[in-house]
C-alpha cells in the first residue's frame, strides 16, 4: 500500500505549500472508506481511508490541503467513450441519482476532512445549483476557497462565482482573478510508465516555471502520479 509518511516528506522536502488529493476521479472510485456506496458497482471504494491518512501525514508537516473531486464525469453512472466538447457536456449526470450521490459525498468529505480547497473538475449537475454548494462550504470552512471548473464558462462569463481559476499544462492565466497552473510533471496526471525522462520537465524547467507563475500571482499545483504499488518514482 501507498507509504503516506514517505509522500508527505517528499512533499514537505520539494517545498510544497499544501496538497489536493484525487478523492474520486473520472473512473468513480473512491479512494476513501466513504459510507455513501456506489449504486452501479459494488465495493467501488478504497477499505483504506487514503485521504484521511495522507492528510494527518501531510497536516503533521505544516502542510494545508485541498481536495479534488470529479464531479463532472463519473464512468460508472455515464460511460464512456467523449470524443468532443459536446459529447463531455452530455456525459455530465443530471439525474436525481447522481446529484444525492455527488453532493452526498461532497458534504461528507468537507465535514470529514475541512479542506481548505474544493477543486472540483469538468463541471456539475445542471439542476444542482454551484451557490448553494458554495454556501454550505463556506459555512464549514470560512477561510476555504473554491475553483472555477463548476461552469468554467459562466464564470469566464461573470455569471458564477469562484476564488481562483485553473488554467491545465499552460501557465497563462486567462483572467484577473487569481490562478493556480495545473499539470503533471511528465505530459500525463496519472503515472505513465511508457514515459521516460525525456518527457519530463527538468529540475531548472520546473524552478524557472515556478518563478514565472509566483510572479504574476499564480500558484503551481504539480501532480504527482503514483504506480500502481503506490511509490511515487
Amino acid at each position: 500500500g501507498a507509504d503516506v509518511e514517505a509522500w508527505a516528506d517528499l512533499f514537505a522536502f520539494a517545498g510544497a505549500r499544501y496538497v489536493v488529493p484525487v478523492t474520486k476521479h473520472h473512473d468513480g472510485f473512491c479512494m476513501w472508506d466513504t459510507s455513501i456506496p456506489n449504486p452501479h458497482r459494488e465495493q467501488w471504494q478504497s477499505p483504506r481511508d487514503l485521504i484521511g491518512d495522507l492528510l494527518a501525514a501531510t497536516s503533521a508537516r505544516g502542510l494545508r490541503n485541498g481536495l479534488y473531486y470529479s464531479g463532472g464525469i463519473d464512468w460508472t453512472f455515464v460511460p464512456p467513450p467523449i470524443n468532443s466538447f459536446e459529447s463531455m457536456l452530455k456525459a455530465i449526470p443530471d439525474t436525481p441519482e447522481y446529484i444525492d450521490y455527488c453532493l452526498g459525498q461532497v458534504h461528507e468529505l468537507v465535514e470529514r476532512y475541512s479542506p481548505g480547497v474544493l477543486w472540483n473538475d469538468i463541471g456539475w449537475p445542471a439542476s444542482a445549483d454551484p451557490n448553494e454548494t458554495f454556501e454550505w462550504y463556506y459555512r464549514q470552512v470560512p477561510d476555504g476557497v473554491v475553483n472555477d471548473r463548476y461552469d468554467v464558462i459562466k464564470v469566464m462569463q461573470g455569471q458564477l462565482h469562484a476564488d481562483f481559476t485553473t488554467p491545465e499544462y499552460s501557465s497563462k492565466s486567462y483572467s484577473t482573478r487569481k490562478f493556480e497552473v495545473c499539470r503533471g510533471i511528465g505530459r500525463s496526471f496519472g503515472y505513465n510508465r511508457a514515459e521516460a525522462e525525456a518527457t519530463m520537465l527538468d529540475p531548472t524547467e520546473l524552478v524557472h516555471m515556478v518563478c514565472d507563475i509566483v510572479a504574476r500571482g499564480g500558484n503551481l499545483l504539480l501532480n504527482a502520479g503514483p504506480t500502481a504499488d503506490g511509490a511515487i518514482p
